[in-house]
């Protein structure tokens, strides 16, 4: 909400700490018993692994619900789900981060589009290039799609820094989300991921 626009490193000598929502304070997330799951994915040649993700996210998560078109995708930002997976191209925008967005054949989602929907995520894994870039002028402030998911409530958001490979991040989400789906916290899961 209007939150973001608090300018919070310029207030203060910097020995407060402001949550911003009661979420953030938590310690790790876990998801519940037969979690309710959204899946945004395109299915492109310079992504092969991404077919293979959605199997095994959809065998992990039997009632996920799939969206690979942005027609789709708008459509469910009006939902609520446990975690919310996104496996496409995305952009970084870096003149105005929250018109960064995920590709799709039929159009674009901007972290806007995500910021000011009724979606409501206790988690957002981001399988996707550059999704947790920050601006270099506000170092300590989540910004573009992760800021987007955190607006709409996510407790925690996997996201990457740098470019991904595609098979390795094929690997290490479907490793993570078979970890999150047995009972383990997000962080705990994460890091089954990374040794996959």
């Amino acid at each position: 909400g209007a939150l973001w626009q608090v300018p919070w490193g310029a207030i203060g000598d910097g020995s407060a700490t402001v949550l911003m929502s009661p979420a953030f304070a938590a310690r790790d997330v876990y998801l519940p018993a037969n979690p309710t799951v959204l899946i945004w994915h395109q299915e492109r040649e310079d992504l092969p692994w991404v077919t293979r993700e959605v199997e095994a996210l959809s065998e992990i998560f039997p009632q996920a619900v799939c969206c690979s078109t942005s027609a789709d995708a708008l459509a469910s930002l009006d939902g609520a789900y446990d975690l919310v997976h996104v496996a496409t191209h995305a952009r970084l925008n870096r003149e105005n981060p929250m018109f960064s967005h995920f590709e799709f054949a039929d159009g674009p989602i901007f972290a806007i589009d995500i910021a000011r929907s009724r979606l409501r995520t206790k988690a957002a894994m981001l399988a996707s290039c550059e999704t947790g870039r920050i601006q270099l002028a506000f170092p300590d402030e989540p910004d573009g799609l992760v800021r987007a998911f955190l607006a709409r409530g996510a407790a925690s958001v996997v996201a990457g820094l740098w470019p991904l490979d595609d098979e390795a991040a094929c690997v290490t989400m479907v490793a993570a989300s078979t970890a999150l789906a047995q009972g383990r916290s997000v962080r705990e899961s994460l890091s089954v991921g990374r040794t996959a």
